[in-house]
């Protein structure tokens, strides 16, 4: 039964079901209170965006690496666009960066960006750093919301790939990884890439708007101002997921007294779930219902994950396992993002499965490497450990990489076997994120032959209840802080 058709009529109902329940009923009255004041400021904001009419180049370097290239033998290295530098870049020679221990980061994602900063201040031009990103820019995602509801936000959510060196034989290469093997990776273009350590730091796909469009800056932005204008023109909204960036969107909105009705669609009896205390999920979900928003609890909307379901924006008619019909002139789903890890399915075989395959999280152990594996590691958002993903989690799990990265590449200046070094232990900061890395651990103990690991201590670092807010200043600031720009627009977020 196809219901992804705006103009088809809804679906008859009969019986009690011609009844609104009583939060459906309340909500136009709760959302129209302010409706005058509110309206005004939007067609302003609208007006102001709408109406309007619509660097300097920096030198890139390039070194042969004769002696430890990083590209199979006979290709070529000039089809690989050199990176953007620092305006303090250090020149190294040729002899120094073929002797470098070779890191590869496959992906320019908040993870990938801290671990470079991090290894370049340890180990200075003793690695060799390659980043692989098909994008030019990257979208710091958990803004996004905030630029949906002021487009004006956008520009100062997109950063690109500058001032990300201070050395020049580092580079980035703008392709994609097709596969992984314990030696190299291999590209979209056909390129092979050797390296001495490699890190998975592709990060996770999210539903529209909170994911790049394109591979440039400007479809992003124009996205994002569609959602605006949607946003302020439509009268009725879906969220699907009652997690955090559900309710974030769903405080936004309420925020800035948009729609005449919003509905949210959560699979457990109360809003977030067991990482947030229960006294403040209650509160949480006392003060949406106050606000007239909808909710259906204890259901799932029946849609195919990691398909950027409400995309592009129409009405369409949702139905849920439980048989109810909503139709809505917009839908974001916000039911959590999908691990881009395509090209690491490449190492499962018939002992061991390291991609989690319902969402598709890369397993790893204690230290950060992927399962069964000694020299390849995946951290930040891309990789299966439980429990909120914050910045500050991807900035520890890189700095906890570098450091052993920086001990390995201190045994390979000196001639040595750095593998044999041990590896550093990431600090858990979660009850769920010390049950998945315990999962694994037993999984990788019983299944590879070669690891030895014992299994998790039982201590758990204790940090405060998480809560959800809506002011991002504080992460982006520290964002642009480690790629060495300032951030001029704080109070906006």
């Amino acid at each position: 039964m196809k219901y992804d058709d705006q103009c088809a009529p809804p679906p008859k109902i009969t019986g009690k079901d011609t009844t609104l329940s009583s939060s459906a009923r309340t909500i136009s009255s709760v959302r129209t209170t302010n409706t005058e004041s509110g309206k005004k400021s939007h067609k302003s904001r609208f007006v102001n965006i709408f109406g309007k009419s619509k660097s300097s180049k920096r030198d890139k370097h390039e070194d042969g690496l004769s002696a430890r290239s990083l590209y199979s033998p006979g290709k070529s290295e000039s089809a690989y666009s050199g990176s953007v530098f620092s305006e303090n870049v250090s020149i190294v020679s040729s002899v120094t960066a073929s002797n470098a221990l070779r890191v590869l980061i496959v992906g320019g994602s908040v993870s990938g960006i801290y671990l470079t900063k991090y290894l370049e201040r340890k180990c200075g031009s003793g690695v060799k750093i390659t980043i692989l990103e098909q994008n030019e820019n990257i979208l710091l995602k958990f803004g996004a919301f905030a630029a949906a509801m002021d487009p004006t936000l956008a520009p100062h959510l997109i950063i690109g790939n500058k001032n990300m060196f201070k050395y020049s034989h580092n580079e980035v290469i703008k392709s994609t990884a097709t596969s992984i093997t314990p030696e190299y990776v291999e590209t979209q273009d056909g390129k092979t890439i050797y390296y001495d350590v490699l890190v998975i730091a592709s990060g996770s796909r999210y539903s529209s708007p909170c994911e790049i469009v394109g591979k440039g800056s400007v479809e992003t932005k124009e996205n994002l101002k569609t959602y605006f204008k949607y946003l302020q023109t439509s009268k009725s909204l879906v969220i699907i997921g009652g997690g955090a960036s559900g309710i974030e969107l769903a405080l936004r909105v309420v925020k800035e007294n948009l729609l005449n009705k919003i509905t949210l669609i959560h699979d457990e009896s109360m809003i977030l779930n067991e990482e947030y205390p229960e006294s403040y999920r209650n509160k949480i979900q006392k003060k949406l219902e106050n606000e007239g928003i909808e909710l259906i609890l204890n259901d799932k909307a029946k849609i195919e994950s990691g398909k950027n379901y409400g995309y592009p924006i129409k009405g369409r008619w949702l139905e849920t396992e439980s048989g109810k019909m909503v139709f809505s002139d917009m839908q974001v789903d916000c039911t959590g993002p999908v691990g881009n890890s395509e090209f690491v399915k490449s190492l499962n075989n018939d002992l061991m499965k390291v991609v989690d395959e319902e969402r598709g999280f890369i397993r790893v152990n204690r230290y950060l490497q992927i399962i069964g594996q000694t020299k390849i590691f995946a951290i930040g958002d891309c990789n299966n450990i439980c429990g909120i993903k914050t910045i500050d989690r991807a900035k520890s799990q890189a700095e906890t990489v570098s450091e052993t990265i920086h001990n390995w590449q201190v045994q390979f200046a000196e001639g040595k076997s750095y593998l044999e070094e041990n590896p550093q232990v990431w600090t858990i900061d979660s009850n769920e994120a010390y049950m998945s890395i315990k999962n694994n651990e037993l999984d990788e103990v019983r299944k590879a032959s070669s690891t030895n690991h014992r299994l998790l201590n039982e201590a758990i670092s204790k940090k405060a209840p998480p809560e959800i807010t809506t002011r991002k200043a504080d992460n982006i600031k520290q964002i642009y802080k480690v790629i060495g720009v300032e951030f001029k627009n704080r109070s906006a977020f």
